[in-house]
């Protein structure tokens, strides 16, 4: 088959400057099974592209028979530079999301053509990791990415069961959509820097995580929004939950708070709403501090953990250096790679908490004390999923997995709070 892989970038706001990127947003709709956006959405949609200075990327078939649009690509993929938070600094991280292939052109080997060419140019610009969530989770592992953080779908009941413990601290108060999303910036950012696992996300992301209907480019009806506010009066947690009138049930879309004590002062506030019954949550941290702090945790029920954001290194030294060290020791880690930008053998020295890394050039698991393969590291990095259950699930081997455990364990779980 004779394909050709073509990338642009939108450098206009005005659709009619931009015919590659809307029959590109056109391919993204179809492979979602997503409905038919309005002028309006394809508007704000082609101004975060602008804003991220995205990549697109599409797979196009010439041979259509007559039968379709043959500026429609076939499969997409769309990427970004950002940052990712690997345990108290920001690393630069190329993000990756629309991911798609047309029913009638899998399996042959399109999406490996795509991701090969986006993450060698992003090894090219530098980037030291890439980054994705994913709808199917089975695909990924191949091209080296490992589940990295997972999160918590989470069901609450607020009935009169439901009480916190914990001692009340500032207060809530109830605003407007304008107003939330002129403070919920400056909370993310500072949610981003202390959280490790958390992906950057702009302006577009807080406003439709505050209710923006991508589709009709319109807020949606039946939200609501809550500002923490500290004892000094300075917001400290947000809050924007959507009310299904139906079943007295309110769905939390966005819930920001850098401090997770604050997030329980904010269950609080919402567990005591009048008329709602069920609160529910899909990207909850299962490191949850509100089921400790309820009276009966019971009427918090998990109903579902997912694995949320992965991670693909690319530069083996700068992620193992850009993290932090709760444990000094020595390891030379041999690591596997099909596709071989991370592919070597390295020694990690960590002492006082920063660690540093060695590149050794005789490629060999004989000379390493471990040796794993690309996507456990990613797996493994801010401890979204230890080491000694790598090691039993297979990917991690060696005599001294034991000591890699030592030096890889983290503080608590990572968390991500940024849909992409």
């Amino acid at each position: 088959m004779t394909t050709e892989l073509r990338t642009h970038q939108a450098r206009s706001r005005v659709p009619a400057d931009e015919e590659p990127t809307l029959t590109w947003i056109r391919a993204v709709v179809l492979g979602f099974n997503e409905p038919e956006y309005s002028d309006e959405g394809i508007a704000r949609w082609l101004a975060a592209f602008v804003d991220q200075d995205a990549r697109m990327r599409g797979v196009h078939d010439p041979r259509t028979g007559g039968l379709r649009d043959d500026r429609v690509p076939v499969a997409t993929l769309g990427s970004w530079d950002t940052t990712v938070n690997v345990g108290g600094t920001l690393l630069p991280a190329n993000a990756i999301s629309d991911v798609t292939t047309r029913t009638s052109h899998r399996r042959r080997g399109l999406l490996r053509q795509l991701m090969t060419t986006d993450l060698t140019e992003a090894a090219q610009r530098g980037m030291p990791l890439a980054a994705l969530t994913v709808s199917e989770s089975g695909i990924y592992r191949r091209f080296g990415f490992g589940p990295a953080v997972q999160a918590n779908q989470i069901r609450v009941r607020t009935d009169a069961s439901f009480r916190v413990t914990t001692p009340p601290t500032g207060r809530v108060e109830m605003v407007d959509r304008d107003v939330y999303l002129d403070r919920v910036r400056a909370l993310f950012d500072d949610y981003h820097q202390r959280t490790p696992g958390s992906v950057d996300r702009g302006p577009a992301a807080d406003d439709v995580l505050a209710g923006l209907d991508q589709v009709t480019g319109k807020p949606l009806p039946g939200f609501r929004y809550a500002l923490h506010v500290d004892d000094d009066n300075r917001c400290d947690g947000a809050v924007a939950y959507k009310l299904l009138e139906e079943d007295g049930t309110a769905e939390i879309r966005d819930f920001v708070a850098p401090n997770p004590a604050v997030g329980v002062a904010l269950w609080d506030f919402l567990g005591h709403s009048d008329l709602i019954r069920t609160i529910t949550q899909r990207r909850a941290r299962v490191d949850d501090p509100l089921r400790y702090a309820l009276a009966e945790p019971d009427v918090y029920t998990v109903e579902n953990r997912r694995d949320f954001l992965w991670l693909r290194v690319l530069d083996v030294a700068a992620v193992l250096t850009a993290r932090g060290y709760l444990t000094d020791g020595e390891i030379t880690l041999s690591v596997h790679d099909e596709q071989d930008f991370a592919a070597g053998t390295y020694r990690l020295a960590a002492t006082g908490g920063t660690g540093v890394v060695e590149r050794i050039d005789d490629h060999s698991d004989d000379n390493a004390d471990v040796a794993l393969d690309v996507a456990a590291l990613g797996s493994a990095l801010i401890g979204g999923v230890g080491v000694r259950t790598l090691a039993a699930a297979g990917y991690i081997r060696g005599d001294r997995v034991e000591d890699f455990a030592r030096l890889m364990v983290c503080t608590g779980s990572p968390a991500s709070i940024t849909p992409f």
